[in-house]
C-alpha cells in the first residue's frame, strides 16, 4: 500500500539502518464521504487505524497526529525529483511485457501454420 506522501515522515532509523516512517493520522480527516473513510479505515494497517481513532477521541494529544510505521510493515523509499527509484524501470518492463506477448502470437500463428 502507499501511504499518501504529504501525510508521511522519516526523522529516525532503527537499529538496522532503515528509515522509520511516520504517518500523520490527519489525513484520515480529510476524507469526507462516509463510506469511503470507513473503507479506508478497513484497508490500512491496525496500528494506524487504532492511533487514529484514539487521536480523533482525544486519547492522544491533537497536537500528535503522528503514529510510527514499524519497520517490519512498512518501507521507506526517497524520492529523487520527486520520482520514485526506479521509474526508468517502467518503460523496459512494458516493453518485455509487449515483447512476450508477441512472441507469444508468433508461437500461435506457427501452430495454426502446422495445423493447416
Amino acid at each position: 500500500m502507499d501511504l499518501p506522501f504529504n501525510y508521511c515522515r522519516t526523522r529516525a532509523k532503527d537499529w538496522l539502518g532503515n528509515d522509520i516512517i511516520e504517518f500523520n493520522v490527519s489525513y484520515f480527516d480529510t476524507i469526507t464521504d462516509k463510506d469511503s473513510k470507513e473503507y479506508a479505515l478497513k484497508i490500512y494497517p491496525k496500528i494506524i487505524t487504532s492511533y487514529y481513532k484514539k487521536w480523533s477521541k482525544g486519547s492522544v494529544p491533537k497536537d500528535d497526529p503522528w503514529v510510527i510505521v514499524p519497520t517490519k510493515i512498512g518501507v521507506c523509499f526517497y524520492m529523487f525529483d520527486c520520482r520514485p527509484f526506479f521509474l526508468t524501470v517502467i518503460p523496459a518492463c512494458i516493453n518485455y511485457d509487449n515483447a512476450v506477448e508477441t512472441d507469444r502470437e508468433k508461437e500461435l500463428e506457427e501452430i495454426r501454420k502446422i495445423i493447416v
